[in-house]
């Protein structure tokens, strides 16, 4: 699939980091989770000085993915909604618990 991040940065006169977002919406798109959702969670992920363009980023790759495919089936919206994103960090520590894990020690980089 190609997503054009770099155009569609510069289209809305972004930083060229802000690809990473574009990408994001480009994920969310392939996944097949509505765009509304994603618009609420970056909007309130980024400071609000900078939350729009951002959701700018995410909506262009968002809109650029999905028009280059069937979306998938998967579980209902709202079944997922409050859980759709989260860390890494975040990820670990609820599969940890969940796995029984009573101690768990690591070294950030």
């Amino acid at each position: 699939m190609d997503v054009p991040l770099k155009q569609l940065i510069d289209d809305i006169d972004g930083k060229e980091i802000m690809k990473n977002t574009a990408a994001l919406g480009a994920s969310v798109a392939a996944l097949g989770i509505p765009k509304d959702i994603m618009e609420e969670v970056v909007r309130a992920s980024y400071p609000k000085k900078i939350a729009e363009i951002n959701v700018q980023a995410a909506v262009a790759g968002y809109d650029a993915c999905s028009s280059q495919f069937d979306e998938l089936d998967f579980a209902s919206n709202d079944d997922c909604k409050a859980n759709v994103f989260m860390s890494g960090n975040e990820a670990v520590c609820i599969g940890a618990i969940r796995a029984g894990v009573n101690f768990f020690s690591a070294h950030t980089l």
